[in-house]
């Protein structure tokens, strides 16, 4: 497979592109740096070329805007001192004596023409109009001087200019307006569009709209130039980069630059800028502006070419000095892909492709040997996975290894059986695709068994693919190489349906009994507190034999009673109705109850009530009771006559702590770990009482767990033991709580 791989390019083809682009890619470096670099420079040229131009287009503007603006200040200076015949004649004189004015009107304070002369037309009292609201009469009353846009009429141009009259005290008389022919900005454009075929200018007004032009179609068309990159730049007032080349209204690649007509005029002898809606605009064709860069190109291309030619004649040599040697060796690899191990390869050379044949002979004797024995460890794993697969096979628990991506790679006969699924139908598949995993009614996915290995869980629920559903448990541990390196993880699944069917069947049986058995109790205990109450005349021995048959099926009815209570614990009946009680009273009267045997006894038995009203807790009060008379009972029965034995309540954090303390027996601290299981009795307390079922402490337990609480105690043998209790402050009502014992660990005390 290694020999017959689709076409690829040849090592000697490669060296020779290699040593060519080895000799081109400096010379292309050093040709695209020059020409990027003469570009710019000859961008820049252009564009402050452009400038210039556009600066002297401006600078005739100006001018001449200027000297017309000269000659209305000069009406300012002799108007006030003037008749009103007089002032016509001044106005007629100025309109006449300068070519450029088309119309020449006097305005007062108020706006309204008092004198108005025009070129052509014949002006009348009745022609003379009202400027007040307009913007040139508002604009040179406010600040001293004032141009207009640029209008086209009867297909000329015209903008407007307007000076304020003054007094010499800065009394405002009025405006003088004047009509300006604009003819000039047409010529000035033109002339400068003339200098050379490479180099156009024309102005915009504040829209875009061409109003000069060298083709004057253009202006009288009125077209809107506004997408061209400069004129966009002056209408936004956006920068531009002026060395980029853009494509103009004629498809031209063009560089240009924009520069917007300002003027500075005096007003009653202080300079004032007044800002025109005009931008000259100037460019030039990159072709032009280029030509010593394309001239640098072509250059440089020739001695690509001739570069080219003198690497390729290098290349093919050098790599055919190369390759000759390699293609040796290759032949030799060929001869091994063909299990051809003895073939040896011979290279006539003294540089370093000899020591690489050499290398590669003593490779061959090395490979030979290791395939040997490759061969053999091969033989002796397959013989090794036989074992292991027997063994597993034989393990009663199923067993199910995953590699690093969760997919199976061992599945025994017991996991066959635990998820109804044959081995080679789950091998290389997802675990988390074979089998479904519950922790109550929490699903446990493979990400979270196997990132907390080892994990354990003794209680889980398994469906297999086709829904079969065991009880297990689960043990997950990780698999790696001697070194530590992880290769994935071991499953194992015990199956634990059948233990929990026999203990089911046990704690029905131990139900069953306890009824059973309850039933004849009751009928003797009634049976002998009927003799010992009747007239009939008896012995004393007869009596003491019945007391005694009384005291005996009362110690029965007492073991009936705790094997019941476990049963109704052990199937979630025990703490069932729960409801508001009070728990201070609840517990005074379990002491009320307990006071006479304490009596007996010689013990003092104190109740500490809590210093504040208690509220209301939600619980099965039959069975709190329950819990609390087991407790006081052990203290009374397991102290010393003359002991001691307090209740106290208070607040402890969130919850309720109940103590019940004695100077009784203690508890050894070997058996301390054994309190709360089932029929469990310390040795101490076996020789001052032989009765008892053991069962006390282990349902005491379980009564608080179902309530949301906790117990605890402790103990010092010969001194006396505390039991503590808590339960939350804050309960609300719910179901019935479920079985403790279902995730609960038992200890015990009785």
């Amino acid at each position: 497979m290694l020999f017959n791989m689709p076409k690829r390019i040849p090592l000697r083809t490669k060296l020779i592109v290699l040593f060519i682009a080895i000799a081109l890619v400096p010379l292309l470096a050093v040709m695209l740096i020059t020409v990027n670099r003469l570009q710019n420079t000859e961008r820049k040229n252009a564009v402050t070329h452009a400038r210039q131009v556009a600066e002297t287009a401006s600078e005739q503007i100006k001018t001449f805007v200027t000297a017309q603006f000269s000659v209305l200040e000069s009406i300012q200076a002799l108007y006030p001192l003037l008749s009103k015949e007089q002032r016509e004649s001044l106005v007629e004189q100025v309109l006449f004596l300068d070519n450029a004015f088309a119309d020449l009107a006097i305005v007062n304070a108020s706006g309204k023409e008092v004198v108005r002369k025009n070129r052509i037309e014949v002006i009348g009292p009745n022609d003379l109009r009202d400027q007040s609201e307009t913007e040139k009469f508002k604009a040179a009353r406010l600040s001293g001087a004032y141009v207009g846009p640029l209008y086209l009429s009867a297909g000329k141009p015209f903008f407007t200019l307007s000076v304020a009259l003054r007094t010499a005290d800065g009394t405002f008389l009025g405006d003088a307006i004047a009509e300006v022919d604009a003819r000039i900005m047409q010529d000035v454009v033109k002339n400068i569009s003339s200098i050379g075929e490479s180099v156009r200018a024309y102005i915009v007004n504040d829209r875009g709209i061409v109003i000069a032009h060298p083709d004057i179609s253009l202006v009288l068309a009125g077209i809107d130039l506004s997408s061209l990159p400069p004129v966009h730049s002056a209408l936004s007032g956006t920068p531009i980069n002026a060395l980029e080349t853009y494509q103009n209204e004629l498809k031209e690649d063009v560089i240009g630059t924009s520069i917007p007509i300002t003027l500075t005029v005096d007003t009653l002898g202080l300079p004032t800028t007044l800002t025109t809606n005009w931008t000259i605009v100037t460019e030039q064709q990159s072709a032009v502006a280029l030509r010593a860069v394309r001239d640098v190109v072509m250059l440089a291309l020739i001695m690509i070419v001739l570069a080219l030619l003198a690497a390729s004649v290098a290349a093919i040599f050098i790599a055919g000095r190369i390759v000759a040697p390699i293609e040796i060796i290759l032949r030799g690899l060929k001869e091994f892909g063909q299990n051809n191990l003895r073939y040896r390869v011979e290279v006539d050379s003294t540089d370093e492709t000899r020591d690489l044949a050499d290398g590669f002979n003593s490779m061959a004797e090395n490979l030979g040997r290791s395939v040997a024995a490759l061969k053999e460890e091969r033989e002796t794993i397959a013989v090794e996975r036989n074992k292991l697969a027997l063994v597993l096979s034989g393990i009663s628990d199923a067993v199910i290894a995953i590699d690093l991506n969760t997919n199976i790679i061992t599945f025994n006969t017991a996991a066959e059986r635990l998820l109804d699924m044959r081995a080679e139908d789950a091998v290389g598949k997802s675990i988390d695709g074979v089998l479904s995993i519950k922790a109550g009614t929490q699903r446990l996915t493979s990400r979270a068994y196997c990132a907390g290995s080892p994990f354990q869980n003794e209680l889980i629920s398994v469906v297999g693919p086709r829904g079969k559903t065991s009880s297990a448990s689960l043990l997950v541990n990780s698999l790696a190489t001697t070194a530590g390196t992880s290769l994935g993880w071991i499953i194992t699944l015990h199956d634990r349906t059948k233990e929990e069917a026999v203990e089911t069947i046990k704690r029905e049986f131990v139900s069953i009994a306890a009824h059973q058995l309850r039933t004849p109790l009751t009928a003797i205990r009634w049976a002998t507190d009927l003799f010992l109450r009747g007239s009939g005349k008896s012995t004393i021995k007869q009596k003491q034999l019945i007391e005694q048959a009384r005291a005996s099926t009362e110690r029965m009815v007492v073991l009936v009673n705790d094997l019941l209570n476990v049963a109704r614990l052990e199937e979630g009946r025990l703490v069932a109705n729960r409801q508001p009680t009070d728990l201070t009273k609840l517990i005074r009267e379990c002491v009320r109850h307990a006071e006479p045997e304490a009596k007996i006894r010689n013990h003092t038995l104190t109740f500490i009530a809590p210093k504040k009203a208690m509220p209301k807790f939600l619980l099965d009060e039959e069975a709190m009771s329950l819990a609390f008379q087991n407790l006081i009972e052990n203290a009374i029965r397991y102290t010393p006559p003359g002991g001691t034995i307090t209740l106290s309540v208070e607040e402890k954090n969130d919850d309720l702590a109940i103590k019940i303390a004695d100077t009784g027996v203690g508890i050894p601290d070997n058996q301390k770990d054994r309190v709360f299981t089932k029929f469990f009795r310390a040795k101490n307390v076996v020789q001052l009482e032989t009765e008892g079922s053991g069962l006390g402490l282990f349902i005491t337990k379980n009564i608080i767990l179902g309530h949301g609480g906790t117990i605890s105690f402790v103990s010092t043998e010969g001194k006396g033991t505390t039991f503590t209790i808590l339960l939350p402050m804050k309960s609300s009502p719910s179901a019935p709580l479920i079985s403790p014992l279902s995730t609960a660990t038992s200890h015990a005390r009785t």
